[in-house]
């Protein structure tokens, strides 16, 4: 009920980690990170997750309040 609706656009070797199996990508032609828990690549260019969140990274918007995201307070987070 708290994901945000797609599409996500995600690559084939995005990394998959931990026992969550959490993804974060960062889309730079649209400027959208997006976050997913338990996901899984089911096909090419075809993936399904318990959970999802987008966020807009040319705004400070944040998710509402008390919806999570990879962060349980519902923030963005990156990685290197």
């Amino acid at each position: 009920d708290e994901s945000d609706p797609g599409p996500y656009r995600l690559p084939d070797d995005a990394d998959v980690s931990g026992d969550e199996r959490r993804v974060i990508v960062v889309d730079r032609d649209r400027c959208l990170l997006a976050e997913l828990q338990g996901a899984e690549r089911t096909g090419p260019s075809t993936w399904r997750a318990t959970a999802g969140a987008l966020f807009d990274l040319d705004s400070n918007d944040l998710r509402p309040d008390g919806w999570g995201s990879a962060d349980q307070a519902g923030l963005p987070i990156t990685k290197k």
